[in-house]
């Protein structure tokens, strides 16, 4: 039996059983548990095969929980079509018989906060001048939103209930991934100098400022938001991407953009 066969009428256990908040498999209009938005997204299940809708911000997604399930991770059908089988306990290669209870110890990388991020972003207030009173962005001069929003956050590193920034972590194609949250700046006595806490949720990703479409225009690659930020504003017509994480993650994605279109200028920053 094809794996769409089996999948049907299963699909709100299978999207849980990936990581996917019940509260999100409604046929109601909500914000989208992989791009965000405010009232974008529904599931709709028609005929049990998962389908939804997410108007994606002006660039609409559609189809059934294996193209869903491509949406919010940015996997491939077949990274996809191993985590369901893995959920519904269908070896990949011997294609035995739907054991129905079985769920694996373990499923392709899905990072166990990356719920969380998605709850978190989707209650995000990215009001320009909301984003822009807070402490953080006053100490480094950012005036308004630039991509990221800001919320209350519980974690272990920013503490409970902490009025944060957070700046969303996509995949090349724009799918969400996670997010970074950057706390209040705090004055630290022993190295004498303003300290803030930041802390990730989900899974590492990228953040892009300017018009990625006009490909004539260079991509300067940067590891954090506010560098991002004061580059594209000193800059202009350029397009920054905020590569979260170390600098090996910085060199990977220049590595990978340039083999994919060399006629294009990728310059990297370092940070001091």
């Amino acid at each position: 039996m094809e794996l769409r066969e089996r999948t049907t009428g299963r699909w709100p256990t299978i999207l849980t059983s990936l990581g996917v908040a019940p509260q999100y498999l409604r046929n109601k209009h909500m914000p989208c548990p992989g791009c965000g938005g405010r009232d974008r997204f529904r599931f709709d299940d028609k005929g049990g095969r998962g389908t939804f809708y997410c108007g994606g911000g002006g660039n609409p997604v559609a189809g059934d929980g294996f193209t869903l399930l491509k949406h919010l991770y940015g996997w491939d059908f077949k990274t996809a079509a191993d985590a369901v089988r893995q959920v519904l306990g269908i070896e990949a290669d011997k294609r035995r018989h739907l054991r129905e209870n079985v769920i694996p110890t373990t499923v392709p990388e899905v990072s166990k906060t990356l719920p969380y991020a998605k709850r978190l972003w989707a209650a995000a207030n990215n009001n320009d001048d909301h984003v822009a009173e807070h402490p953080y962005c006053l100490q480094k001069g950012i005036d308004r939103a630039y991509g990221a929003a800001r919320c209350v956050v519980s974690g272990s590193i920013v503490g409970h209930n902490s009025d944060c920034i957070a700046v969303p972590m996509r995949s090349l194609e724009g799918n969400f991934k996670g997010a970074e949250v950057i706390g209040i700046p705090v004055w630290d006595a022993k190295v004498k100098k303003h300290v803030t806490p930041k802390q990730t949720f989900g899974s590492k990703g990228v953040l892009v400022l300017g018009n990625s479409l006009d490909l004539t225009i260079p991509v300067y690659i940067v590891e954090g938001w506010a560098d991002g930020v004061s580059l594209w504003r000193q800059l202009g017509d350029v397009v920054v991407m905020v590569v979260f994480g170390d600098r090996k993650r910085q060199d990977h994605y220049a590595h990978g953009l340039n083999k994919h279109n060399p006629a294009r200028d990728y310059i990297l920053v370092r940070d001091a």
